[in-house]
């Protein structure tokens, strides 16, 4: 194999002898590495997020859907009498916003939608929808501030969860107040307290979701 620099391109040959060369030339055939197929010198190099792995697609969004439909069980038929200093956590919240940072878009996106019809489904006097559109607005929040923030970090989720607990709560109460027609009536220290639960139960769900990950996952690629 011989390398031949052309300016600032550089183009790899292969030198193939076959049994007859013609009128006593070699032929040169380009080499093209297998998981390339551009030219070396315009070809974006493979890219993996930090301490980010990702696992088949094919297992992990059924899983998350399972995942999702469980945990709003849990959320309406258990944690409403299992409160944290009176707090009730929102469980689909968390484990949204935690699962696209921790994990990747597609499965966030899969909590959220399905977690968010199962508790507008199971919750009485609820539109059908509201929570999913909610958890949807937030995810999309996430994939457009994902270039600015480091993924796969336990912290970095935990304060996600904090700082987007605030819009849960207040999207929820206004497109709640404007199907139903009655006043949000929002009032920010229960919406502080709740935050900074939520928070404090997200932060064992991203650790044990980012050790998961790194033990279970298979094919590491770039999320974001």
């Amino acid at each position: 194999m011989t390398r031949i620099d052309l300016g600032e391109t550089e183009m790899f040959h292969v030198e193939q002898h076959p049994a007859v060369p013609p009128k006593g030339r070699l032929v040169l055939s380009r080499y093209t590495p297998r998981r390339q197929r551009c030219s070396p010198g315009t070809a974006t190099p493979f890219l993996k997020a930090p301490g980010h792995t990702r696992g088949d697609d094919s297992m992990s969004i059924p899983l998350a859907a399972v995942g999702a439909v469980v945990v709003a069980l849990l959320e309406v038929s258990v944690f409403p009498e299992m409160t944290i200093a009176g707090v009730k956590p929102d469980l689909i919240f968390i484990f949204s916003v935690t699962a696209t940072m921790m994990i990747g878009i597609e499965v966030g996106l899969t909590w959220a939608f399905v977690g968010g019809l199962m508790l507008d489904l199971l919750t009485p006097g609820r539109q059908l929808g509201v929570t999913s559109l909610v958890l949807l607005l937030l995810a999309g929040a996430i994939i457009l501030t994902a270039r600015l923030l480091p993924q796969g970090r336990v912290l970095v989720a935990t304060g996600a969860v904090f700082v987007l607990a605030w819009g849960f709560q207040v999207l929820e109460a206004a497109i709640l107040g404007a199907t139903t027609g009655l006043d949000p009536m929002i009032d920010w220290t229960p919406i502080l307290a709740t935050a900074l639960i939520d928070a404090a139960v997200a932060l064992p769900i991203a650790a044990l979701m980012r050790f998961a990950w790194l033990r279970f996952g298979a094919t590491e690629r770039m999320e974001w």
